[in-house]
C-alpha cells in the first residue's frame, strides 16, 4: 500500500525526521505546469488529472494535460518533466521522482 508521504533523510546532527505528504508533490507539479501558457491540465469529471503516489518512499506523478494546438508536443513534455524534477529537487531534496506525462487532447483558440 501507498504511503501518504515520504520520508526525508535526516542530517548528521538532526533529532527526529522531516516528511513531506504527496500533497506538498502534486502543488510543486502543479505550480510548474501553470508557469507554461501552452499546456494545461485535463479537467475530467470523473478522474484527477494530477496524482501523485508514493510507493516504497518513491514519488511517482502522473499528470494529463492538454496542449495548445500548433505547438510541438514533445519539446513542451520533456520541458515539464525536466521542470517538475527540478522543481522538486530543488524544494524537497527529493531525488528518486518519475513524472509520466499523457497527452489527453488540444486546445484551440486563443487564451
Amino acid at each position: 500500500m501507498a504511503n501518504e508521504y515520504i520520508l526525508l533523510k535526516p542530517h548528521d546532527e538532526a533529532i527526529g525526521q522531516i516528511a513531506l505528504t504527496k500533497e506538498a508533490f502534486e502543488l510543486i507539479a502543479k505550480f510548474t505546469l501553470e508557469d507554461n501558457e501552452h499546456i494545461e491540465l485535463d479537467s475530467p469529471t470523473l478522474r484527477k488529472a494530477l496524482v501523485c503516489k508514493i510507493i516504497d518512499n518513491k514519488l511517482n506523478i502522473s499528470l494529463d494535460i492538454k496542449v495548445r494546438y500548433g505547438q510541438n508536443v514533445n519539446t513542451l513534455t520533456e520541458r515539464l518533466q525536466k521542470a517538475i524534477v527540478s522543481n522538486i529537487s530543488k524544494m524537497t531534496d527529493v531525488k528518486n521522482c518519475r513524472v509520466d506525462i499523457s497527452v489527453v487532447g488540444f486546445i484551440f483558440g486563443t487564451h
